[in-house]
C-alpha cells in the first residue's frame, strides 16, 4: 500500500532502503510457529539504505551515508524507514547495501553466541547447521579465535563443503539418524564442552552422553525445542541456556 513518506522526529533519521534482509524468524512468524506473535503490520526487522533526511539535533553529515537499521522493531520491508539515531550504524566502504544486510543478524548473533561461550584452546564444541547463515558465521569466528576442536554438522554436501571451508574439523550430516553415532566414534574418548544447538527436537538428547559441558540453544530448525528433561543433563553435570 502506498503511504506518505515519513518525517523525522528528533534524533530520528530516514532511509532510503536499498536492501532488505528476510530473517528466519520472520518466515516463523508468519508460518504462525511462534505463539503470541500475529502480526498486522509491516514486517521487516532489519534495512540498508541511504540516510536522506534527519530530525533536530541530529549530525547533518549523516545525509547522504550509507548504513544499516537494525534494532528499530518492525517495519522496514519499505521504500523509507524512520529510525533513531540508536539504531543505525555505517555501513563500511566496499561492503554493498545487499552484503550488509544478508551478514549483520547472523553476524552479530554468532558473535554473542562466541562471547558467550567463551570457548578456548583446550576445547572441543559442536557447531550445528554450520554449513550456512549464523553457525557458519560462529565456525568462522571460533576458529579465528583458536577454539582447539571444532565439530559440526550441515545438511547437505554443498553445506558440509562450506562447514569445512569456515574452519570445521569434523562435519556429520544431520539428515543422517546415525549421526550422533558417528560423532561419538570421532570423539572416541574426548567429549564435548560446548553445542550451539540450533535444531532443537529430539536430536539433543541423543548428545548429553558426549557432552561434559553445556549447551547453548539458539534456534528452532526443527521446529521444536531441545525435548529435554532435568534427568537427561543430570549424568554429565550438564547446563543448558536458551540464548535469544
Amino acid at each position: 500500500r502506498e503511504l506518505p513518506p515519513p518525517r523525522p522526529g528528533p534524533g530520528e533519521v530516514v532511509v532510503d532502503t536499498e536492501a532488505i534482509p528476510v530473517l528466519f524468524v520472520e518466515t516463523q512468524l508468519r508460518a504462525g510457529v511462534l505463539p503470541g506473535a500475529a502480526m498486522s503490520g509491516v514486517f521487516g526487522a532489519q534495512a540498508a539504505g541511504v540516510v536522506s533526511d534527519i530530525g533536530d539535533g541530529v549530525d547533518r553529515t549523516l545525509i547522504g551515508r550509507r548504513v544499516l537499521v537494525s534494532g528499530q522493531g518492525i517495519g522496514t520491508y519499505a521504500e523509507k524507514v524512520c529510525a533513531g539515531v540508536a539504531a543505525i550504524v555505517p555501513i563500511p566502504d566496499g561492503v554493498s547495501a545487499s552484503g550488509a544486510a544478508a551478514t549483520t543478524m547472523g553476524g552479530s548473533v554468532a558473535l554473542a553466541l562466541a562471547n558467550r561461550a567463551a570457548s578456548g584452546a583446550a576445547d572441543t564444541v559442536l557447531i550445528e547447521a554450520a554449513g550456512t547463515g549464523i553457525g557458519n558465521y560462529l565456525t568462522q569466528i571460533l576458529r579465528r579465535r583458536g577454539v582447539g576442536r571444532i565439530l559440526a554438522t550441515a545438511g547437505s554436501a554443498a553445506n558440509r563443503a562450506s562447514a569445512r571451508a569456515a574452519g570445521a574439523d569434523e562435519v556429520f550430516d544431520h539428515r543422517s539418524d546415525e549421526w550422533p553415532a558417528d560423532l561419538g566414534a570421532v570423539l572416541g574418548d574426548d567429549t564435548i564442552d560446548v553445542v550451539f544447538d540450533s535444531i532443537g527436537g529430539d536430536t539433543t538428547r541423543g548428545l548429553t552422553a558426549l557432552l561434559t559441558g553445556r549447551i547453548l540453544f539458539y534456534g528452532l530448525l526443527s521446529g521444536r525445542p531441545p525435548q529435554l528433561s532435568p534427568a537427561d543433563l543430570m549424568g554429565g553435570g550438564t547446563s543448558i541456556t536458551a540464548c535469544a
